[in-house]
């Protein structure tokens, strides 16, 4: 500032401040000698003062506003209150004058990053920092001369929303951080609070509903205050004091719009700014000075009271708009049926995506055969039905039994021509809403057509999610999703399944089937080191009483931990007789034989024996090794081949459908296959990077596709154990599969994952994840150090189930290396 500039300012302010300004000088010099020798100091020094900046005069500071200048300033003198606003990176280098006692404020809005020097251990003034990160004065060390500042708490009530639903925010003001949640020590004026709703500030379109809702805790007077909205700006004006231990309670309920923009994985961030006026003691004498009078007599005529004052926004937790994505499975407790034979089917609804799921319409087709005839059209399901919600570990009840017509309804059509008749259920109320992971279970029951006379006749049921709603369908905002139902998709895990029921009017069945239950798989087909196999085997016949049952089941010990067989049970007719039956094990061999010992075990015609037990898989096995298993079954001589012992070889229905007991070449082993996923892999995308550089990674998960789902897969990249000094930046799905990585660790130890619906990767599948690296500015950064960087992964078994989660395994990027910038300079002369 030239000495006539200074002057100048000097002279237009009043009285008052003309002395105050005077007084801060602090020296015997006549003021136009001050003034020259200040002009002849700045002359010589590469340097600005603050008061070279942008006055604001209302708040009676300069402004460094890193939106209008762009380039940060080498350095910069504190002669006046200043405020840093506005910078991603601020490298100014901050003196203070010796020769002026006065007390600052020096104020940091909104600065992500300070990396400038300041030497706050040998000044008095004071800091108010808000808006701006912990780490912005990591090895500055400034903390103490930091103001504990007044702050906004914006709660967010969910982390996932979908179209049509609303929410409401909660701001809690003042609300101080030491104690968190404390109401302020201070007396708080003027406050003026705004809220940005529009799509610009919130990233999504949102609409207010109602008037947000004031209340306040704490004694004193009532807070007055007035609420104005111009378009989308909210702005809530205090009239009165915020008095110490004084809290205000702000509800703003917003909801989704069923706009374009608002698609799976945007995500819903809001802030609210405020200011206020507030006494700051920079002296620490107890007396407030107000800038008219010396009132602690040290000489100085300071002002302590500014007006206004930035204070911390609050920002809430993000929220990402999900949308429900349902998935159908079809199971029985039958594979084979009688004329007899009741069937118990399940339906098993899951919502995978990200938002609730409401009123849901389910479409069961069952099976007229033709030619047959054979059918499951004659008895109507809508009796025996029984439907609920459970959380996603399928055990936990939601909202207990659901009612029929109240929560849901159902409509039995059997008028449809052959080869199908319709049994629809479709969901009415919000205690039938399925939620993110959890799961809708219906149950019904039926049985063959009284006209069933064809043998060995396959009936194939197929069920769909026809449609559903992100939202209560009768609200004036929703969004409804509908689906064909086709094939049921066998083997695909989608909105549609289909289960196949084989008839059996002769003869008899000897089934053995696998379930998984580290991850509910039924039947098994694939299972990973130590899961818990349960194995059912089952006769049933038709034609012939079976007397004096034993059977026989080799487990393999290079398969199996023969050690933790368990959970044996044998029904007899749907009736326990376990304890009547003796049974062995051998768990050398892996020999289990089931006889009536003292007791005969007799299946009579149309009965059914069933055998249930429980074994892990060794920890040693192989990946793609197979687990293959078959039981045999001998009885006395039967009435229609008498004079021959009973023999029967189990059979798996699920491999090649349902045998033909009569063709000693039709039974297959149950078996499934060893599937575990191997590491990922890390690839460091450049082989050197420079002090302030950003660098990629790029992350395959996993390295090797593999025959099984990953589901909520979190990557952890800990950048503390490499040799350099790195913080994760971003991160980004480079498979477009609709992810939407986001790090809930830190800078230093990043855990990547969806909030939303999680990074599920499906069998047979990778994905490929970037990961944005900066490398700091640090004393361990040198040049010529060479870093690595290990991640690892994690993922469930079984889709959002935490329970279940297991190790991926990781892996190390190829080195890198710390450079320096090479300048080179080419000087050439000319005559």
């Amino acid at each position: 500032m030239s000495y006539n500039n200074f002057c100048q300012r000097l002279f237009q302010q009043d009285a008052e401040e003309k002395q105050a300004a005077k007084v801060r000088c602090r020296t015997a010099l006549l003021f136009v000698a001050v003034c020259l020798l200040c002009v002849a100091t700045r002359s010589y020094a590469a340097e600005k003062f603050c008061s070279d900046y942008t006055y604001d005069p209302v708040a009676d500071q300069y402004i460094i506003d890193g939106d209008v200048l762009g380039i940060a300033p080498t350095q910069i003198t504190i002669d006046y209150t200043c405020t840093f606003q506005n910078w991603t990176n601020l490298s100014t280098h901050i003196n203070f004058q010796t020769n002026d006692p006065s007390i600052y404020l020096i104020i940091f809005d909104n600065v992500d990053d300070y990396t400038g020097n300041m030497a706050c251990s040998n000044i008095e003034h004071k800091l108010w920092v808000v808006n701006t990160p912990l780490e912005a004065f990591d090895g500055v060390g400034c903390q103490d001369i930091i103001i504990p500042p007044e702050t906004i708490n914006k709660a967010a009530p969910v982390s996932t929303v979908g179209i049509g639903e609303q929410f409401t925010y909660r701001l809690t003001l003042p609300y101080m951080l030491f104690p968190e949640g404390s109401p302020s020590p201070n007396d708080i004026g003027d406050v003026v609070l705004t809220d940005d709703l529009s799509a610009v500030a919130m990233g999504a379109e949102v609409t207010l509903i109602g008037t947000p809702v004031v209340t306040y805790a704490g004694t004193g007077t009532t807070p007055l205050y007035t609420f104005s909205q111009v378009g989308d700006l909210l702005t809530f004006e205090f009239a009165n004091t915020l008095l110490s231990g004084q809290q205000v309670y702000i509800d703003i309920t917003v909801q989704v719009d069923d706009d374009p923009a608002n698609t799976a994985g945007t995500v819903i961030n809001n802030t609210a700014a405020w200011e206020f006026s507030r006494w700051v003691d920079l002296d620490e004498n107890g007396i407030f000075e107000d800038g008219t009078v010396d009132a602690d007599g040290d000489g100085l005529i300071e002002d302590e009271f500014f007006n206004p004052l930035p204070g911390e926004s609050g920002r809430a937790a993000a929220i990402t708009i999900g949308e429900p994505s349902l998935t159908v499975n079809k199971s029985a407790d039958q594979t084979g049926v009688s004329l007899l034979t009741v069937t118990t089917f399940t339906l098993d609804v899951e919502n995978v995506g990200g938002a609730d799921a409401w009123d849901i319409t389910l479409r069961d087709l069952l099976p007229d055969a033709s030619p047959g005839p054979a059918g499951l059209c004659d008895t109507d399901p809508s009796a025996s039905i029984t439907a609920e919600v459970f959380e996603s570990d399928g055990v936990t009840t939601v909202s207990g039994p659901l009612v029929l017509n109240t929560d849901f309804t159902v409509n039995y059509d059997n008028s449809v021509p052959p080869p199908v008749c319709q049994f629809t259920v479709t969901t009415i109320s919000d205690r039938a809403v399925i939620g993110p992971g959890e799961h809708l279970i219906i149950t019904h029951q039926t049985q063959l057509d009284s006209d069933t006379t064809a043998d060995g006749e396959s009936l194939t049921n197929i069920v769909g999610a026809e449609a559903w709603y992100s939202a209560d369908s009768a609200a004036s905002v929703t969004r409804q999703f509908t689906k064909t139902i086709t094939d049921g998709t066998p083997g695909v895990i989608d909105f549609q399944d289909s289960y196949t029921l084989t008839t059996a009017l002769s003869g008899y069945y000897f089934e053995k089937t696998a379930t998984n239950l580290a991850t509910g798989e039924y039947p098994a087909v694939t299972a990973t080191l130590g899961d818990t196999i349960e194995y059912t085997l089952r006769l049933f016949n038709f034609d012939d009483d079976i007397s004096n049952i034993e059977v026989t089941d080799t487990l393999d010990p290079t398969r199996f931990d023969l050690n933790s067989f368990s959970a044996l049970t044998v029904y007899v007719g749907g009736v326990d007789n376990t304890a009547l039956y003796s049974s062995t094990f051998d768990s050398v061999t892996g020999d289990l034989v089931i006889n009536g010992g003292s007791n005969s075990i007799d299946v009579v015609s149309g009965d059914e024996l069933r055998i249930t037990f429980e074994i892990d898989l060794l920890t040693t096995l192989s990946n793609g090794d197979l687990v293959d298993n078959q039981a045999d079954l001998i009885a006395d001589p039967v009435a229609s081949n008498p004079g021959v012992d009973f023999q029967a070889i189990s059979d798996d229905p699920f491999i090649n459908g349902v045998s033909d007991p009569t063709d000693p070449n039709d039974q297959d082993q149950t078996r499934f296959t060893v599937q575990t996923p191997g590491p990922l892999v890390k690839v460091n995308n450049q082989t050197t990077a420079a002090i302030g550089e950003q660098f990629t990674y790029t992350l395959t998960i996993p390295a090797t596709p593999i025959n099984i789902p990953l589901y909520d897969v979190r990557i952890v990249d800990d950048f503390t154990a490499s040799a350099a000094d790195i913080a994760f930046v971003s991160a980004t799905d480079l498979s477009g599969n609709g992810f939407v990585p986001v790090n809930t660790g830190t800078t230093t130890n990043a855990v990547i994952e969806d909030l939303s619906t999680g990074i599920d990767i499906a069998a047979g599948e990778q994905v490929d994840i970037q990961i944005t690296a900066v490398l700091l500015n640090t004393a361990t950064n040198q040049l010529a150090l060479a870093f690595n960087n290990t991640a690892t992964y994690t993922y469930n078994r079984i889709n959002n189930v935490s329970s279940t989660q297991v190790n991926g395994g990781s892996d190390t990027s190829n080195n890198m290396t710390v450079v320096e910038p090479q300048l080179t300079l080419a000087k050439t002369v000319s005559f």
